[in-house]
């Protein structure tokens, strides 16, 4: 796995999202939202799907696993509506290969798909929906694609990160921990090391004496001071949880070593590496994309060249206040 400047591990960010959704979730922000969206967010898909009648074909760009496809779909749905929903992204999701229908509706999901090079027809769709995944596409390429397949007169409606959200806020925090544990602590590298020593010396068979090994000590003291910084850092950081999840991760996984052995805790080692590289590439990817007021100026102006008259644009609030992001409305010129 190859690293950063900063230290971290690089994985693509396609590449995280893809082992992301393989996970079920439904939507990006799992520890914010049970289930599918609600709140403001589900009031402002809701308003936007009655500008479409009953016969109408639906678009979801960077659908994940379907969270807004799925609220287009129970909506068109209760109303008996006739619509044709489909939700692409470029990650491998979890694709339904065969329509989920509800009533007279039905909906597909498809991974592997790019929003720079849809493969829809011209004037095909009636709307495109996108939430926190245009804005991580080639946005100049992506709204040319969006007007073109639009009919004249469709709908686009875009739910993009603002910089001063509180979801990008903690993806700061996540960030600024992982630079603080791939360029302060050695854990990884302590942790295998203790594992060898473990293996090498017998004391994972014989776990009694591991109170008497001097240099096993000696592993086990480093890497409690940086399970205490770890534990210092999360205090220091209240909203960033994942650092606390990390440090009982490694505690849990090392304690366990004399019943699980050598092989399967390098495996957990392992996955672990891995998720966090995924999770780190994640926050980058959510945090490079996030707007403020200047950029989504650019982004109007980007849409209007491409034949998408803007309809409104305002930050994006829960009921309780808190900042969720920017809502867009588009109308392709007829």
């Amino acid at each position: 796995m190859n690293n950063t400047s900063n230290g971290r591990p690089a994985t693509s960010s396609q590449s995280a999202w893809s082992q992301y959704w393989r996970r079920g979730h439904l939507h990006s922000c799992p520890g914010a939202f049970q289930g599918n969206y609600e709140d403001s967010i589900r009031e402002f898909w809701h308003s936007t799907f009655t500008e479409i009648d009953e016969h109408g074909r639906v678009l979801d760009i960077g659908t994940g696993n379907g969270a807004i496809a799925r609220l287009a779909l129970d909506f068109a749905a209760s109303r008996s509506f006739n619509w044709q929903i489909e939700g692409i992204d470029a990650a491998d999701i979890q694709s339904a290969e065969t329509p989920i229908n509800s009533g007279q509706c039905a909906l597909i999901l498809r991974g592997n798909q790019s929003s720079e090079h849809l493969d829809h027809a011209d004037n095909s769709v009636n709307l495109v929906t996108s939430q926190y995944a245009i804005e991580y596409t080639r946005v100049d390429l992506s709204l040319a694609q969006v007007a073109r397949v639009l009919v004249p007169g469709g709908i686009a409606a875009f739910i993009v990160h603002h910089t001063d959200a509180n979801i990008v806020a903690v993806s700061r925090n996540e960030l600024a921990f992982f630079d603080y544990f791939y360029q302060q602590l050695n854990l990884f590298g302590d942790s295998r090391a203790l594992i060898q020593h473990f293996d090498k010396s017998g004391l994972i068979s014989n776990p009694s004496l591991i109170a008497s090994d001097p240099s096993a000590k000696e592993i086990m003291q480093r890497i409690q001071r940086q399970l205490s910084s770890i534990t210092d850092f999360s205090h220091t950081h209240p909203d960033c949880g994942f650092a606390r999840d990390i440090g009982t991760q490694f505690a849990t996984t090392l304690n366990a070593i004399p019943r699980a052995g050598r092989a399967n805790t390098e495996h957990v080692l392992q996955v672990l590496e891995q998720e966090m590289a995924a999770h780190s590439a994640r926050i980058q990817a959510n945090i490079d994309a996030a707007h403020d007021e200047q950029a989504i100026s650019k982004l109007i102006q980007t849409a209007a060249q491409s034949g998408l008259e803007n309809l409104s644009h305002s930050p994006l609030h829960r009921s309780s206040g808190e900042l969720l992001g920017w809502a867009l409305r588009f109308r392709r010129a007829v």
